[in-house]
């Protein structure tokens, strides 16, 4: 992983420069942010054949932006982790954009692309291409999710005012999900979450889902399922 950042780089980003995802998580987990930590992955580079979890860290008034430059991230996740890219609970102000996340799993169920996890906020999926396969027929399986577990799309989490834009998802139980708490709701924290301009294709069930949220936004999101023919009962939206 290179960096491109102009002529001075925070200490968080020379730590960061690494040939895997895993070892740059790990420098970054636990710092606090001095400045805006950009950090590209270098084009052609991939396939990254590994699941990673973005940690929490301390951004203050910073944020944490991961190139991914159409690098593919492939991993066939264990049911211990069914995402290959996790937000960790209380990640915050991180953008991934135009990363290729795979789901090579064999499994029909605990099968998942990118999850947003607890408290996860105010970060940014974009422009990524996640696919899971079309066997995924259980209810542990989604493209892109805020929730509140690692094994489940439907444990709540508490996290607000996420945006999740610009990104195809094909395959899956679940498309694109944002499940919070009847107590989140009530302090506030599960809001804002957005979804705009994503393409949904051949999901299974349930294609945009979202339960116990303030003022969430679904907008000019594309679903269809071309090609999909085995499913259940289909919800555009939930």
């Amino acid at each position: 992983l290179a960096f491109a950042v102009g002529a001075a780089r925070t200490a968080v980003e020379a730590a960061l420069e690494t040939e895997d995802f895993a070892a740059a998580m790990t420098a970054l987990s636990g710092t606090t942010n001095t400045g805006n930590v950009v950090f590209n992955v270098v084009a052609g580079s991939g396939p990254y054949l590994e699941q990673v979890i973005i940690p929490a860290h301390t951004p203050g008034a910073f944020t944490t932006t991961i190139n991914g430059n159409g690098n593919t991230l492939s991993f066939a996740s264990p049911s211990s982790n069914m995402w290959v890219l996790t937000f960790a609970t209380g990640t915050s102000k991180v953008t991934v954009d135009n990363l290729v996340v795979t789901n090579t799993a064999t499994t029909t169920t605990t099968v998942g692309g990118i999850g947003l996890l607890g408290t996860a906020n105010n970060n940014t999926v974009s422009n990524c291409t996640v696919t899971l396969p079309l066997t995924a027929t259980g209810t542990t399986s989604a493209g892109i999710a805020i929730t509140g577990s690692a094994t489940t799309v439907t444990t709540g989490g508490t996290g607000g005012n996420n945006t999740i834009t610009g990104n195809t998802v094909t395959g899956g139980y679940y498309g694109l999900t944002a499940y919070g708490t009847a107590a989140g709701v009530t302090a506030g924290t599960c809001i804002n979450n957005v979804f705009t301009n994503n393409v949904v294709r051949d999901v299974y069930a349930y294609q945009l889902y979202s339960v116990q949220q303030t003022n969430p936004q679904f907008i000019n999101n594309d679903v269809s399922r071309p090609t999909r023919t085995n499913s259940t009962t289909v919800y555009c939206m939930y």
